[in-house]
């Protein structure tokens, strides 16, 4: 599939009063999203005047061995923060903690200082959750864990996605498959 074809399938799918719609970022256009084979896919729903956000990563085509493993180093360090999300937690500790990953796996110089931030009535609101604060989690906090790696010239892999901070579990608001 190209560009066109999967904006056109995912637009096909598209819920009604979205905040913003799919975002299919253009190949080579920034240093961010400029690769050759991925296509990430962001989509914001809305409902009832409450915002969700969610990102993935796609290789169209075959996937390259650096491909891979960026793709696996994101996914092991989303999961990392999600297993300690909890109620009383430090987020620069969570943030600290997914972030060590990518370091060791040689991807540090090419991530940012964040993992996620709160939704609610905005995609983008308080909490945000990074290497620095004082930000502990508290129950019914709303929050996204998106890690990524970003490679000016060849692109990025972010997986994000939101979830509910309850007493004891961290609550998926939708699952979405991730390989």
């Amino acid at each position: 599939m190209n560009k066109k074809e999967i904006t056109n399938t995912l637009h096909h799918y598209k819920e009604e009063n979205l905040p913003f719609g799919t975002v299919i970022p253009p190949i080579f256009q920034t240093s961010i999203f400029s690769f050759k084979s991925f296509e990430d896919f962001a989509k914001a729903l809305n409902y009832k005047g409450y915002c969700y956000d969610i990102t993935r990563t796609f290789v169209v085509g075959q996937a390259t061995a650096k491909q891979k493993d960026i793709y696996y180093t994101v996914k092991k360090a989303q999961q990392k923060g999600l297993d300690l999300l909890k109620v009383g937690v430090k987020g620069k500790n969570v943030c600290a903690e997914a972030r060590k990953i990518i370091e060791d796996a040689g991807y540090g110089d090419y991530t940012g200082y964040g993992l996620g931030h709160g939704v609610g009535l905005e995609v983008h609101e308080d909490p945000y959750f990074r290497s620095y604060g004082e930000l502990v989690f508290e129950e019914g906090h709303v929050v996204t864990v998106e890690p990524g790696i970003y490679i000016p010239g060849w692109g990025g892999v972010r997986i994000e996605d939101t979830v509910v901070i309850e007493k004891m579990v961290v609550k998926f608001l939708r699952i979405c498959l991730k390989i």
